[in-house]
């Protein structure tokens, strides 16, 4: 089903381009700037599932499981209540990108590079109490 998407978009960001190109051939900008903001939208295009529950009933061990981590780096597990922020994991459908974290804070739109092992460092109660820290996010 995801191959078959995937198809889809290529042919209709190809065609997009082409729309593109004949409207800023014929003095169309606004038009032309529609379709490339389309085409950038439909080029980014993720899925988005949720997971919300209970306080300890495994969420974490579900995405850990889900994401094939052999450990908790990404999604923190603790035998307490553990994570308390908001994580947003994200694949760059690059096999050779680094693994990375980038945290936002609620005061700068910009966010810092992170290691995967720092992300419980911004993500924990234990280790952001009450988010001290001000995370707004960690992709």
């Amino acid at each position: 089903m995801f191959d078959d998407f995937a198809k889809l978009r290529r042919e209709a960001l190809a065609h997009a381009d082409q729309f593109r190109q004949y409207a800023s051939e014929g003095g169309m900008e606004t038009l032309a700037k529609r379709i490339e903001e389309f085409q950038h939208t439909l080029g980014q295009t993720r899925y988005n599932i949720a997971v919300v529950g209970n306080m300890k009933r495994g969420k974490s061990t579900l995405l850990n499981a889900l994401l094939g981590r052999t450990n908790d780096d990404v999604s923190p597990i603790d035998e307490k209540v553990c994570t308390a922020g908001i994580v947003q994991y994200i694949d760059t459908g690059d096999s050779d990108a680094k693994e990375r974290g980038i945290v936002f804070f609620e005061d700068r739109p910009d966010g810092d590079e992170i290691s995967l092992r720092q992300v419980r460092d911004y993500v924990t109660e234990e280790r952001n109490p009450e988010n001290r820290k001000k995370v707004r996010q960690v992709e």
